[in-house]
């Protein structure tokens, strides 16, 4: 509404500037006035980010902040249904190297080269780049089954280690004096078995070697090899023989312990030099 003062003459009428009845949205300390919001377009008044604005200077310094951010790298969280594109510049913003190959996965230097399986490292880094891991992600998953392996490994070497050498007692308790002769003659039978083919001998005794039933068997087959002239007495091992062994074992690392041997593995090599002790002292007592 527009308010007209009267006129002080006849002939002349002064005109009063028009008053606005609207309510202002800001108070005189800057604060937004309650509901203000609904002053705003329908399609804006209900955005989340505006119940955070208090004032005048809340506003524009939110405004400032977000205007600073514009241009640094960051990654936007992806719709539901994202395209291949969209997927594509996530995974770069997240830091995904450019090619599977800028992994690098290689063997550790500490990695014992007999476990590394280069074919799985090359399709881990395939899988990986596919998924989108940065290269940090990438070799901490890397050490993390490299870790992993190693213990397992490890245990097995302990358990096998250990197997052998319950395996060994208890034939000693058994055979007594006559546990080298016949472990000689299994050996043989053993050897004769696989035709010098050596790499068949690793794996024959990888599988059966602490089983004692396989090697009673092996030992019972070499002594009917010695009974036709196959072996005989003289290539039972002598006291150069397993002073040689003896030589080997105290230069290993296991015998010797330190970092990297664990205290099973230590302490299997050093029952098993002094079964060769026991059995030099035997042999050469025999010599007397």
């Amino acid at each position: 509404m527009t308010e007209v003062a009267e006129a002080t003459s006849e002939d002349t009428q002064v005109a009063v500037a028009p008053v606005s009845t609207t309510t202002s949205i800001v108070g005189q300390d800057g604060s937004f006035a309650e509901g203000w919001v609904s002053s705003l377009p329908e399609d804006i008044r209900d955005e989340k980010c505006l119940g955070t604005c208090k004032s005048v200077e809340s506003m524009a310094r939110q405004y400032i902040n977000a205007q600073k951010m514009i241009g640094k790298d960051k990654v936007a969280k992806l719709s539901e249904n994202p395209t291949a594109a969209e997927l594509e510049a996530w995974h770069e913003a997240g830091g995904r190297p450019s090619t599977a190959a800028d992994y690098n996965l290689t063997r550790p230097d500490e990695f014992p080269e007999e476990l590394f399986n280069a074919d799985l490292a090359t399709a881990a880094q395939d899988l990986f780049h596919k998924i989108g891991l940065s290269k940090a992600q990438s070799d901490a998953l890397f050490a993390f089954n490299n870790e992993n392996t190693l213990k397992s490994w490890q245990t097995y070497q302990n358990d096998a280690e250990a197997l052998r050498t319950s395996t060994e007692d208890a034939l000693r308790v058994e055979w007594g004096s006559a546990f080298d002769q016949r472990k000689h003659f299994g050996n043989v039978a053993i050897s004769e078995g696989v035709g010098g083919d050596e790499e068949f001998q690793a794996r024959l005794t990888e599988k059966f070697g602490n089983d004692a039933d396989f090697v009673k068997f092996a030992s019972n087959l070499g002594a009917k090899f010695a009974e036709h002239g196959t072996v005989t007495a003289s290539t039972i091992p002598t006291p150069g023989d397993i002073q040689e062994q003896i030589d080997e074992l105290l230069a290993t690392p296991e015998y010797r312990g330190g970092p990297g041997i664990s205290r099973n593995i230590h302490n299997n090599a050093l029952q098993k030099g002094a079964r060769l002790f026991e059995s030099l002292a035997k042999q050469q007592g025999r010599q007397e």
